[in-house]
């Protein structure tokens, strides 16, 4: 929902001479599903269903038992939240989404509390329609498919799905489609990257917080936000939930690790190139070690290589780092993104003074790769 899915399944509509529209008994709260006496007296001709569906088990039957076929379309999380508040304030308050009963009461709010009202109750929707589709993407066909490449170039976008649909492109008709101007789509600004001028600091930490400290790998979904990188951002105070300290910033700015990786002005990144075996990061303990009774998981954002391996070496003053005091975490990515993760802890009591951050491929004695954000848990 909110990723131009009326407007596609026009265009494909259109295009392939079929008929476009939402085979479903009921519009309002209710989640969309494949229902057997709805479809029925569609199956009978070409068909573009334009429904959000979670992949449940019945669905996935439907979709086998009639040969569909599913174009997946996503957006970035920002983008959608304000193109959400856009859609209940506008058009209708009433979806299964996100619960809105007193709709006076949400166009009396301030924007940036439509927005953080949005982010903490319409997210996880969104989140689980993502899990779910991630797990379910071996089962079924899955095209997937982006609305901020929607919008950069439509044709490009179209013309992909047509051909993994094991289509030939006719480049006339489809172009004649996208330009003549179709109504009643309800595409609404068509731009991506709003969230970037529209959601407040303080709300664009609070969907970073959301993603990052969740129990999945949400990873993907925070590496493009359009404001992702800015490793000087605050813990997210007054969020209720466990602190959560960017020290990316800090991290490349101490003395050792300047040689060992960049951060770029604009969007601050660690750009890992480790070559032999001597290559690592040093992380003053204060920034990591957990105050009395309480405890700290590390976070770190990564894209590397398949086959590396993150390690975590701690050792108190005038020791030196050693493998008795480490951890070790396969570098092992269900998508280019991941997060790995860290607990913070001494078996023998110590307070730590040094952390020491490996980037290391056993298998080729090098490793390249982008620590992209390292976030500080604390609870």
């Amino acid at each position: 929902m909110k990723s131009g899915s009326t407007y596609v399944a026009r265009v494909l509509a259109l295009y392939f001479g079929a008929q476009d529209t939402c085979p479903t008994d009921y519009h309002g709260r209710r989640e969309q599903n494949l229902l057997r006496h709805a479809l029925e007296p569609y199956l009978d001709r070409n068909l573009v269903a334009q429904m959000h569906v979670k992949p449940y088990v019945p669905n996935i039957e439907c979709i086998v038992r009639y040969s569909f076929s599913v174009v997946y379309l996503w957006r970035n999380l920002g983008d959608v939240i304000v193109s959400f508040d856009d859609h209940i304030r506008n058009e209708d308050y009433r979806n299964p989404v996100c619960y809105v009963d007193d709709w006076e009461r949400y166009l009396a709010m301030p924007r940036q509390h439509r927005y953080r009202y949005l982010i903490q109750h319409a997210t996880p929707w969104y989140v689980s329609f993502y899990l779910a589709w991630r797990r379910a993407a071996g089962r079924v066909p899955v095209i997937v498919s982006h609305y901020e490449d929607l919008v950069s170039d439509s044709f490009a976008f179209f013309a992909r799905i047509i051909r993994a649909l094991k289509q030939n492109v006719s480049e006339e008709r489809l172009r004649s489609i996208l330009a003549a101007g179709l109504p009643g789509t309800r595409l609404n600004v068509g731009r991506a990257g709003r969230s970037n001028e529209l959601l407040s600091a303080e709300n664009q930490r609070f969907l970073d917080h959301f993603l990052l400290t969740h129990l999945e790998d949400l990873s993907e979904l925070w590496h493009e936000l359009p404001w992702r990188g800015r490793g000087d951002r605050d813990s997210g105070e007054g969020t209720g939930r466990p602190e959560a300290v960017s020290v990316l910033k800090e991290v490349a700015a101490c003395e050792h690790n300047t040689g060992a990786g960049a951060l770029l002005s604009r969007e601050p990144v660690i750009r890992i190139s480790v070559v032999g075996e001597d290559f690592f990061f040093l992380i003053p303990g204060p920034l990591l070690a957990p105050p009395t009774g309480r405890s700290v998981r590390l976070r770190l954002v990564v894209r590397g290589q398949v086959g590396s391996q993150f390690s975590l070496y701690w050792r108190a003053e005038q020791e030196v780092f050693s493998e008795a005091r480490a951890k070790h975490v396969p570098y092992c990515p269900p998508t280019t993104v991941c997060t790995i993760e860290f607990a913070i802890a001494d078996a023998l009591g110590n307070v730590p003074a040094f952390f020491r951050l490996d980037c290391f491929n056993g298998v080729q004695r090098s490793g390249i790769g982008e620590i992209l954000e390292i976030v500080r848990i604390e609870a």
